[in-house]
C-alpha cells in the first residue's frame, strides 16, 4: 500500500504543487475539522495526499485505497463520505474550490495497478447534501 501511495505522490505536474502528504507524516493529531462535531468535538483526519495548483490555489485531496473488492459505477459511500469530511479541514477552508479524487489500486507486484479512480468536486450540490444527511444520521453535528 505504500508503494501506491508513494507513485501516485510522485505524479504532479508542474502546475500542482504537493501540499500535504499525509501518507509519509506522521500527523497522531490529525487537522481539524471544525464544521464537523461529534458530540460537541470536532473531528479530525489526515488525507492521503493533497495537491494545490499554482495559480489557482485550488485544492485537490486524493485517498488511496488497495483493494480487490467490486468496485461500483458512483464509487463507494464511505470513501466519498471520507473525501467529503477531509474537503472540510479548517487549513484550507478558503480555498477557491476544492476536488476529490477517490483511487483503488490492485496489490500486484511488481507494480501495482490503478483499477479505479473517482472524482467530484465539492460544489456538487448532491455531494453536499448526501454526505451531510450521512453524518447527521449517525449523530454527528454540520455547522
Amino acid at each position: 500500500m505504500r508503494e501506491v501511495k508513494r507513485a501516485v505522490s510522485k505524479a504532479a505536474d508542474g502546475d500542482w504543487v504537493l501540499y500535504l502528504d499525509g501518507v509519509r507524516s506522521h500527523m497522531n493529531e490529525g487537522l481539524p475539522i471544525s464544521s464537523l462535531t461529534i458530540d460537541g468535538k470536532p473531528l479530525r483526519g489526515v488525507p492521503d495526499l493533497v495537491f494545490r495548483e499554482r495559480r489557482t490555489n485550488r485544492i485537490l485531496i486524493v485517498e488511496l485505497k488497495v483493494s480487490e473488492a467490486q468496485l461500483w459505477a458512483d464509487g463507494w459511500p464511505n470513501l466519498r463520505a471520507q473525501l467529503w469530511a477531509y474537503s472540510r479541514i479548517d487549513r484550507w477552508a478558503n480555498a477557491p474550490e476544492i476536488l476529490l479524487a477517490g483511487e483503488v489500486w490492485a496489490p500486484r507486484r511488481p507494480e501495482p495497478l490503478r483499477r479505479r479512480t473517482w472524482l467530484w468536486n465539492t460544489a456538487d450540490e448532491t455531494l453536499q447534501t448526501e454526505n451531510r444527511e450521512l453524518f447527521e444520521a449517525y449523530g454527528g453535528a454540520v455547522k
